[in-house]
């Protein structure tokens, strides 16, 4: 494979995870209401769901940054493909 069709396609699929994530993230946003309604609790206490998520979201990001300096990004990337 060309390197250039490799970079295309590893782009594609940066941008596809990526856009996954912030699906996701819109997603618990969404849920917000339902969520506060279903567990009696108010809604300020449950916006503390999407942050949580978005500190551990980061926090992962920053750990799995390092480990592919460490061992390789080709093998971080292939590891967490299947652990998302």
């Amino acid at each position: 494979m060309k390197t250039t069709t490799r970079s295309w396609l590893a782009m594609i699929v940066i941008g596809i995870f990526t856009i996954m994530a912030n699906l996701d993230a819109s997603i618990i946003n969404i849920a917000l209401p339902i969520m506060s309604k279903s567990l009696a609790v108010p809604i300020s206490q449950i916006t503390y769901t999407v942050m949580g998520y978005m500190v551990i979201l980061s926090g992962l990001l920053v750990t799995f940054g390092k480990l592919g300096d460490i061992w390789g990004k080709g093998r971080i990337f292939e590891s967490v493909k299947y652990l998302v």
